[in-house]
């Protein structure tokens, strides 16, 4: 049996053309469907893990200044640093040792009010003082106040 061109002609024009089309047009509203669950998707979880670490580092800031200012307020460190020279085998053992022992401190630095080093600490051993470090140089600037350049200046 053959097929007629009339028969084919109508059987591409009314089913096979409409069915391709409505198969192309399901195609794409499920790929935008997928595309739109995964990118919601995506934006929650970075939205939670945003959430989390910021979290993280806001308690754990929280327990680094609890951790300085019970270091700042301990009378028998403010009589040891007050000691001209400070005694550095006490500082060693009782600040360095025990803030990199304990909460895992790379660098410990107590500094006078006016920014220089009264005792320095770093991954897990005391520095001389007499020492510089382009690290330390910056630490000491920071400590200093800034003070403000008229605009001409460069």
């Amino acid at each position: 049996m053959k097929i007629s061109d009339s028969f084919r002609a109508h059987f591409l024009r009314e089913i096979l053309t409409p069915l391709v089309l409505v198969l192309l047009i399901t195609s794409l509203g499920a790929g935008y469907a997928v595309y739109w669950a995964t990118s919601k998707s995506n934006a929650e979880a970075a939205a939670r893990q945003h959430h989390i670490i910021q979290t993280s580092l806001s308690q754990s800031l929280s327990e680094m200044i609890i951790q300085h200012r019970s270091l700042a307020l301990w009378q028998p460190l403010a009589r040891h640093v007050q000691h001209t020279p400070p005694d550095q085998a006490w500082l060693d053992q009782n600040v360095g040792a025990w803030l990199s022992g304990m909460f895992g401190h790379q660098r410990v630095y107590i500094l006078r009010s006016d920014g220089q080093p009264v005792y320095q600490w770093e991954n897990g051993r005391s520095v001389r003082r007499d020492t510089c470090h382009a690290s330390r140089s910056g630490c000491t600037y920071r400590s200093q106040p800034r003070r403000s350049q008229p605009e001409n200046t460069p």
